[in-house]
């Protein structure tokens, strides 16, 4: 009896983790970024990094804003009083908010720490409410930020497999069990 218990329980645990091994996601996300308007005047906007798989915690990410006039102060832009300021990715993330105080329109770029460009923007404030930020989605102010309109990978998947898998594991340990009590019976 002991011995059909250890072996009832070692395919049970090899049905169950041979699957889930399986269809594990190894996949790599590469890094994103979402914009979104915080408030208007003083026109303030958030750029959220998510570095993916693609970069490390310690690493710095740089977001430098400028503006298409050249009239346009650099005093009219106030990320920690530059034009452009580095945050250190801490839990795979980083978050910058900028403050505008000129009417204008401005370029914002995110870069990771190789210099390759994650995600980029357009800023208008005009001095009322019709401002705002355009990263090239139609949903005014949030967007992948890279300006393909495709959203970034937040790790969800299809679950239809998950589903499947669990059914085939309930069939087989029914199976298992029918197949027990038949032996048992017989004996």
């Amino acid at each position: 009896m002991n011995r059909r218990a250890v072996v009832t329980a070692a395919a049970t645990a090899g049905l169950i983790l041979v699957p889930t091994s399986a269809m594990a996601d190894y996949a790599e996300t590469e890094a994103s970024v979402v914009f979104e308007e915080v408030s208007q005047n003083p026109f303030v906007f958030r750029a959220t990094v998510d570095a993916g798989t693609e970069y490390e915690d310690g690493e710095d990410v740089t977001i430098t804003v400028t503006s298409e006039d050249e009239d346009t102060p650099d005093s009219a832009i106030q990320i920690a009083g530059e034009q452009s300021a580095s945050e250190t990715l801490v839990d795979g993330g980083a978050v910058f908010e900028t403050t505008i105080t000129q009417v204008d329109t401005y370029d914002v770029v995110v870069t990771g720490p190789d210099g390759e460009v994650i995600g980029s923007a357009q800023v208008t404030f005009s001095g009322d409410d019709d401002g705002g930020v355009d990263d090239g989605t139609d949903d005014d102010g949030a967007g992948a930020g890279g300006g393909d309109g495709s959203l970034p990978d937040t790790g969800a998947s299809n679950s239809t497999p998950l589903i499947i898998g669990a059914a085939v594991l309930l069939a087989a340990g029914a199976g298992a069990m029918v197949f027990a009590r038949t032996r048992q019976t017989q004996a």
